[in-house]
């Protein structure tokens, strides 16, 4: 068995990997689909319907997975499991890419999207603390930002050399890149009270309990902290 960290520090540090490579992963092909679609005969009209019923489940289940992983001590899980159904929608829509699948892919897409922002602002509140959050959002940022410009120069080369297939083995990639960097980070080293946005006092007194905390009783910046990105 491979020995786990023992610093809050080591898991911290993999966050910065976690946010470079799910940068574009969790938006999905982006420009790229139209492209894909158009060259398989998709009109535009029908395209944009497609992603109009994404964006709408996207914006229609965004409060209630913002209310699950604040409640949730498996924030891990549901970015490894978000991140494995985009794998799973990307491969099938690269097989398959009829009517039916492309629009469940992309409304799977909006959804897991939906559940990236506050399960990355939870976990790294859970790791930091609210001390340390603004400095550690702003790392989160940078690394992002650096996630989309490696992933936009990669895929245009990409596509370019070997055709839009190369777009879909590239996200599978940093997909994969990303489960690895979530994998180091330690379960023990997230304070899951601190990450629903109770302070130090608050979390120490419900720590090692099952109950969750009533929202109407957390600081009101930190209890935003925890449900939006």
């Amino acid at each position: 068995m491979m020995p786990t960290s023992s610093k809050p520090e080591d898991s911290q540090r993999w966050l910065g990997g976690l946010n470079f490579f799910l940068a574009d992963v969790r938006d999905g092909l982006g420009p790229f689909l139209g492209v894909f679609l158009m060259g398989l005969g998709w009109r535009a009209d029908d395209i944009g319907y497609v992603l109009g019923a994404a964006g709408f489940a996207g914006m229609l289940v965004t409060t209630p997975l913002g209310a699950w992983v604040d409640a949730s001590r498996r924030k891990r899980g549901l970015l490894a499991g978000g991140t494995i159904a985009l794998i799973v929608s990307n491969l099938a829509l690269w097989a398959a890419p009829s009517g039916i699948v492309v629009t469940t892919t992309q409304v799977v897409t909006a959804v897991v999207g939906a559940l990236f922002g506050p399960a990355l602002m939870g976990l790294t509140l859970g790791l930091v603390g609210p001390k340390d959050l603004p400095r550690q959002l702003g790392l989160n940022e940078a690394w992002n930002h650096a996630g989309n410009v490696a992933a936009a120069a990669l895929a245009g080369f990409a596509s370019y050399r070997w055709g839009l297939p190369a777009v879909f083995v590239l996200m599978t990639l940093m997909a994969t890149a990303s489960l690895l960097c979530l994998s180091k980070i330690q379960p023990q080293h997230i304070d899951h009270n601190v990450a629903r946005g109770l302070d130090a006092d608050s979390a120490q007194a419900v720590k090692g309990s099952d109950r969750i905390p009533s929202h109407g009783r957390l600081p009101r910046s930190h209890a935003a902290c925890a449900c939006w990105p």
